[in-house]
């Protein structure tokens, strides 16, 4: 599968504080998913601790963003390329 950044998908090789910001953004659009150990490029790079990754991306998403949202958030573990990543999908809140 090929992944490329667009109005609703954005890649990110590691988690930062800056998944916030697509959060954000997708919150007020029409939705969108983060994935999480995919560089920009599409290249799969994965994570290696991928349970504490994503609770700090569920927390940050929790303590950082208000309203909050995190009842529009899906979290899942995806496996590609023999390599985990994280799936954020945000739904529109309606």
């Amino acid at each position: 599968m090929s992944y490329s950044e667009n109005l609703t998908s954005e890649l990110k090789r590691e988690y930062t504080s800056d998944i916030n910001k697509s959060v954000i953004a997708f919150a007020n659009t029409s939705g969108g998913t983060v994935y999480v150990g995919v560089a920009n490029d599409g290249d799969v790079a994965g994570i290696a601790d991928i349970d504490g990754t994503l609770l700090k991306i569920s927390n940050s998403i929790r303590d950082s963003i208000k309203p909050d949202v995190t009842m529009f958030v899906d979290y899942q573990k995806e496996s590609i390329d023999e390599k985990t990543v994280i799936k954020n999908q945000l739904t529109k809140r309606q």
